[in-house]
């Protein structure tokens, strides 16, 4: 069994709005990412904590399971912390505001091998990241102020090599959303 935990919980405080439903060729964010990572599991988690109405509501025709983190102010560990409390087997956890990861960034972290796995793009890693189910139970014990980053460094993980800028690019502010947003793509 393979879950995708879709972190949507943030305030989204720099860009002063609920950043995943901007839409991108008429499709909100949220569902793009929902989209691309849907072909590769066999459920979808998504984590929703400051917005949870709005995108419960903008998720209600999707084929998903949506879970609020009333934590999550204390930051984005403790989505993936409740995330995890509604995962089996192993996961694969992406930030909802990531719509451009490419299908085949999917496929080759699923092919390669390693108990942890993060795809890179020339030499810079990014999202998402794969993490087999003897993993994901270590993780569910880490303490609500860590994160994954500090996790995955505590433990031997495989660089999976993938040509998908998408693993680098998510939205932080109008100027990221109108740059890559707009931008033309392979």
């Amino acid at each position: 069994m393979l879950t995708g935990i879709v972190l949507a919980g943030g305030k989204a405080s720099r860009i002063g709005q609920n950043k995943l439903l901007m839409p991108i060729d008429g499709i909100p964010i949220i569902h793009h990412v929902i989209g691309t990572m849907r072909r590769h599991v066999n459920r979808v988690v998504v984590v929703v904590g400051h917005y949870a109405n709005e995108l419960a509501d903008a998720l209600a025709n999707e084929e998903v399971h949506v879970i609020v983190n009333d934590k999550y102010a204390q930051g984005m560990f403790t989505s993936v912390l409740a995330g995890l409390t509604h995962a089996d087997g192993d996961v694969v956890i992406v930030p909802g505001d990531t719509p451009f990861i490419q299908s085949s960034t999917y496929r080759l972290l699923l092919q390669a091998k390693g108990g942890i796995r993060v795809p890179a793009y020339k030499d810079r890693r990014g999202h998402p990241i794969f993490i087999s189910e003897p993993y994901a139970a270590m993780l569910k014990e880490e303490p609500a102020d860590s994160n994954l980053k500090a996790f995955r460094n505590r433990h031997a993980f495989t660089t999976v090599p993938v040509d998908d800028e998408g693993i680098l690019l998510d939205f932080d502010t109008h100027d990221d959303f109108l740059y890559h947003a707009t931008k033309e793509r392979d």
